[in-house]
């Protein structure tokens, strides 16, 4: 494991009653977000950024497609989570070093919707990430199986049949590398960030 997070075992189980009434915000949010993922593509001409995105965006979808399943949506979060935050750090960035604000009476309402539609990424993007935290915070309050002794399986012996406990799966340290391999990344594609002279804060998002 690359940082210390408690391990979350195969996360199997019914979904809990808070977990499915959670659902429609999570369609909610994964709509907006594939939105504005097209934006990305079309307005901005971010091919990479929208990629990126489209990937989160799948990992959530997959999540919920049919039963609520709480370690996709804890992947989920965590790319929303680096996607944000690096979104969020560019859109910064533009705004220090730029003269021009972000919105303006003066500019046109091309400049104003495009400026508007920048910061509505990190915004959305982040979005997901308080969902998954409640949603993982519900799993571990006790409605799915424990993630001390692992999960439960039956097996018959001479004894008759008895439930043991198989020990957690490494898959949350898989998920822990995929993590900060996309942290990593993105640390790469910002940084060192280029200063643009003249353009607004949308145009950033072309890097």
């Amino acid at each position: 494991m690359i940082i210390p997070m408690p391990a979350m075992g195969a996360m199997g189980g019914p979904p809990s009653a808070y977990a499915l009434s959670r659902r429609p915000w999570v369609k909610f949010v994964l709509f907006l977000q594939s939105l504005l993922c097209l934006v990305r593509i079309v307005l901005f001409l971010d091919i990479m950024g929208a990629f990126l995105m489209a990937i989160m965006i799948a990992v959530g979808y997959f999540g919920i497609r049919e039963e609520i399943n709480i370690q996709l949506l804890c992947y989920w979060g965590m790319m929303c989570l680096i996607n944000g935050a690096f979104d969020l750090v560019k859109l910064i960035d533009v705004l220090v070093k730029n003269r021009m604000p972000l919105f303006s009476s003066k500019a046109s309402s091309e400049y104003n919707i495009a400026n508007g539609l920048a910061l509505a990424i990190p915004v959305a993007t982040l979005m997901g990430v308080p969902l998954a935290w409640w949603l993982f915070q519900d799993y571990s309050s006790g409605a799915g199986p424990s993630r001390s002794h692992g999960t439960p399986i039956r097996v018959r012996d001479r004894g008759g049949s008895r439930i043991v406990h198989v020990a957690p799966d490494n898959r949350f340290d898989v998920g822990c590398v995929i993590g900060m391999g996309w942290f990593s990344y993105h640390v790469v594609r910002v940084f060192p960030p280029r200063r643009l002279k003249g353009c607004s804060v949308a145009p950033h998002f072309i890097c």
